[in-house]
This record gives C-alpha cells, structure tokens and sequence, in this order.
C-alpha cells in the first residue's frame, strides 16, 4: 500500500482538536486503500482503526478493517 507508515489522523485527541487536518490526513489514506483494491487491512492501533473504519465508511467502500489481532486469532 502506498504510504503504509504515513499515519491516519486520529492521533489520540488530534482529530478533535484539528478536525479539518484530521479528516483530510484520513482522505488520503482511504485512497490508497481504494486504489490498491483491498477487500480488508490491518492495523494494531485501536485508534486508527477507528480512523480508518470511519473513512472507509465515509467512501462506501466494502474494504473491512480489523485490528492484527482479528487476523491473527482468525476471529
């Protein structure tokens, strides 16, 4: 995925406090999910997850996101 590291926006109170730079650091993330074709990703964050939930929401894309352990355990 493109720009894998680059981080998601939620940054524990960061999406709030910086709304409008949070939900376009997220927008940007989204399109590389979208642009590869994923149908899921992981992460180990909680709070990314929750960031890129949301996003993926917002685009109404069918990509699933689950955190490492979901993978992992086979949840």
């Amino acid at each position: 995925m493109a720009d894998a590291s680059r981080c998601c926006g939620m940054g524990g109170t960061f999406s709030i406090t910086h709304y409008d730079l949070s939900v376009n650091i997220v927008k940007r993330k989204v399109d590389s999910i979208e642009s590869m074709g994923a149908s899921l990703i992981a992460t180990s964050c909680s709070g990314c997850l929750l960031q890129l939930m949301d996003g993926i929401h917002q685009r109404g894309l069918k990509t699933r996101a689950i955190h490492i352990v979901e993978a992992i355990s086979g949840i």
